[in-house]
């Protein structure tokens, strides 16, 4: 079990069993205030079972038809949307996760004309992009086996 010591600035320091000393940054005074307060003027965040697909529905209408990237985006609201699709695809909504998809890789390579996934500063965005393809291939693969089905019925 680590061991951790806490200081006055809210910063800690824990050391594992492996004797590596770890710091971590604290949370000052005024940003848990800020954060307290934020909280109780506006409660807390409910989630139904359709938030994630409407709030992908929601980046990509009102957001990605303006001049604006996807990784400009916080790491949580990028992976809500990468969750989001892949939550249509398992719904079964392949055709609409499709045109998503494609909307968001549009974006990325409206905003990078010039782009080289093996570079070192675009290992993030290598990500996004290669999560979109498999998501992109995988809904094409079902919608082709939905098509064979249907015309071995006929």
């Amino acid at each position: 079990m680590p061991k951790q010591l806490d200081y006055n600035d809210g910063e800690s320091v824990t050391k594992r069993a492996s004797g590596l000393i770890r710091f971590r940054k604290g949370q000052s005074e005024e940003d848990y205030n800020f954060q307290k307060e934020q909280f109780w003027s506006t409660g807390p965040l409910v989630q139904n079972h359709t938030f994630v697909t409407e709030f992908v529905e929601k980046f990509i209408e009102n957001t990605i038809s303006e001049d604006y990237s996807i990784t400009d985006r916080s790491k949580i609201e990028r992976e809500t949307i990468i969750h989001g699709l892949e939550k249509l695809y398992f719904q079964r909504e392949y055709e609409r996760c499709l045109k998503d998809v494609q909307l968001l890789k549009d974006n990325i390579d409206k905003f990078n004309p010039n782009l080289d996934l093996n570079a070192k500063k675009n290992k993030n965005l290598k990500r996004i992009y290669n999560e979109l393809n498999y998501i992109s291939s995988m809904c094409i693969k079902k919608i082709h086996e939905s098509n064979e089905k249907k015309l071995g019925e006929i």
